[in-house]
């Protein structure tokens, strides 16, 4: 979807995209909000749900949020089997129960991260100060 609108996709390692890549750029950027599966209505279309790493045999799932409250998500070549995945590819299915951790609006996700700004310098309040010293 980002290469589809220009933009880049977070590497992991050499490799474009993945768990840990989208975790890595999402914590840099401050994107992560904790996901809330009671109130999923809640959530824009194309919302970005992540489930991190915890072991070799739960590497984590990253998968985008439907309208219908379904979730369209792709596997590798050679998945490591987990409840519902099957085949590889694209697929879409329910929303497991207490599966994704994270979420991200597609209003941030699907955009350019801004460069924090500086702060704004003090500068009249610094030369006050100086002129009082002065007097």
């Amino acid at each position: 979807m980002r290469r589809r609108i220009g933009l880049e996709v977070p590497l992991n390692h050499r490799y474009p995209g993945g768990t840990g890549a989208w975790l890595q750029y999402l914590r840099k950027n401050k994107m992560l909000k904790a996901f809330d599966e009671k109130n999923i209505a809640s959530y824009p279309e194309g919302t970005l749900l992540v489930r991190p790493y915890s072991n070799f045999s739960d590497q984590g799932h990253v998968a985008v949020l439907l309208n219908d409250g379904n979730v369209i998500h792709c596997f590798p070549m050679n998945p490591i089997p987990a409840p519902g995945f099957h085949e590889p590819g694209v697929t879409i299915t329910h929303v497991l129960p207490n599966y994704y951790k994270f979420q991200c609006p597609p209003n941030i996700w699907l955009s350019v991260p801004t460069a924090p700004t500086a702060p704004k310098r003090r500068t009249r309040q610094r030369q006050r100060q100086r002129s009082k010293r002065n007097i």
